[in-house]
């Protein structure tokens, strides 16, 4: 005697992808600007390189304990200088 089983399965396979995370979005003039505020001099701002990657966004801010730096893709602005963000986006 031949026993012949047919399984059927659906095999899931979960992935788990992380979604970049920005501290602020600030509507502003009709744009959307997103924030992302360091409290040390740690520049590195991969959740916002991310988002402005896939958004493309007129303008980003990083804020930290650096200097005002201008970059090709955002600007940082000194925590203590936070208030003029929205003097940069005029």
């Amino acid at each position: 005697m031949q026993i012949i089983v047919h399984i059927n399965a659906v095999i899931s396979i979960n992935l788990y992808i992380k979604v970049a995370e920005l501290d602020f979005l600030i509507q502003f003039s009709g744009q959307v600007i997103p924030v992302e505020v360091k409290a040390e001099e740690n520049l590195r701002a991969k959740s916002l390189k991310v988002y402005c990657l896939k958004y493309e966004p007129k303008m980003a801010v990083r804020t930290s304990m650096s200097e005002y730096r201008n970059e090709e893709w955002m600007t940082n602005v000194p925590l203590y200088a936070i208030n003029t963000i929205f003097q940069l986006s005029s």
